[in-house]
């Protein structure tokens, strides 16, 4: 009966030793100095440095890294691992004379640089 017990303790701490490394590796690291709204969808493994700005409605695709003083602008949906450099603007309204304030997306693939 001791044995048992044992080795149910031993499976339990197994598996919360599993849950707690697959949490660690799918939490995303936000910069407490980052902007990001809150109605932002962030993925898993996700790095948004220092004085990046996320505006609603945005979509980042897991194991992408925003590095400082990016700027993502609402309706831009990333994909996945991609790397956005220092000073980029993402998804800005169209810089063309015939737009006329309709919705505009932004839409990035995967593996980008």
């Amino acid at each position: 009966l001791n044995r048992l017990r044992i080795v149910h303790e031993a499976m339990n701490n197994y598996e919360l030793c599993i849950m707690n490394y697959e949490l660690r590796f799918m939490a995303s690291e936000i910069s407490p100095k980052a902007e990001v709204s809150p109605k932002a969808k962030i993925g898993d493994n996700v790095k948004i440095f220092p004085f990046a700005y996320i505006e609603d409605d945005v979509e980042i695709g897991d194991g992408c890294i925003i590095f400082p003083f990016v700027s993502i602008c609402a309706g831009t949906r990333m994909g996945k691992n991609n790397k956005v450099h220092q000073g980029a603007v993402i998804g800005a309204l169209p810089q063309d004379f015939e737009f006329r304030g309709e919705k505009s997306e932004c839409i990035i693939g995967d593996g980008n640089i």
